[in-house]
């Protein structure tokens, strides 16, 4: 079965990764779409099963949104790799945050990539 593409995700808890040290905010503030980003599961996270870290050059700067989350988790689960890509900047209660889109990689990529 073809994964689905997902879109509209925000990019979320940045602010928290500033007060450790990584300044993700600075880094967020200077993205114009399109913009590659790489995640990966985060299995071990004691507030959300399905949390999926958003890094930046291979720094951590964030979170899928839980929400969406919740749907693309089970896929990467699964195997299914995607691409991330920014494709909008919003402002959310006063706070700048990445919009992306997550498309599958068609599966012979996805074995290469293996």
């Amino acid at each position: 079965m073809q994964a689905p593409t997902f879109t509209e995700i925000a990019v979320v808890g940045m602010y928290f990764r500033d007060r450790e040290g990584v300044p993700a905010t600075e880094l967020v503030a200077g993205f114009i779409p399109p913009v590659q980003l790489q995640f990966e599961r985060d299995f071990y996270n004691q507030y959300d099963e399905n949390a999926i870290k958003v890094l930046y050059q291979g720094q951590h700067i964030g979170f899928l949104e839980a929400a969406q989350a919740i749907f693309l988790a089970p896929w990467l689960d699964d195997g299914h790799n995607y691409e991330l890509t920014v494709t909008d900047m919003q402002v959310r209660r006063k706070n700048l945050h990445p919009i992306v889109t997550a498309t599958p990689l068609p599966m012979e990529q996805k074995q290469a990539d293996e």
